[in-house]
């Protein structure tokens, strides 16, 4: 699954996905909670967060105690699934996706965090 190159080869694209990967600026951590109760997580970039969805902006940026604990879980969410979305979102061209299950969880993310570009 891919962006087009004209979005893909966009400077602004490449150096969002730069950012993104700049351990610096990952100032808040988003754990998972899957139905297994297992729980797992990565650090991310607020502000891409914000840019890329309206919900994780409200919930980064509104009057939510996520804004000031720098961390949220979200539940029924896969990890991985949700790091896809974020990388086909930034223009990553190495995201792999496996099956029509997988593409069906990427879109089912996509539409809940409102993030219509990887739709």
């Amino acid at each position: 699954m891919r962006l087009g190159r004209e979005i893909t080869d966009h400077p602004l694209c490449k150096r969002v996905r730069e950012l993104m990967d700049e351990e610096m600026l990952q100032d808040v951590e988003i754990r998972f909670r899957n139905c297994s109760a297992s729980t797992t997580g990565f650090r991310a970039n607020s502000f891409a967060l914000s840019l890329c969805s309206p919900v994780l902006h409200k919930m980064l940026c509104g009057n939510f105690r996520e804004r000031t604990e720098r961390h949220f879980e979200l539940h029924d969410v896969d990890a991985k699934a949700f790091s896809n979305v974020l990388d086909l979102w930034c223009g990553r061209e190495d995201v792999e996706v496996k099956g029509r299950e997988e593409v069906q969880e990427l879109a089912f993310l996509a539409d809940r965090f409102q993030i219509p570009d990887v739709l």
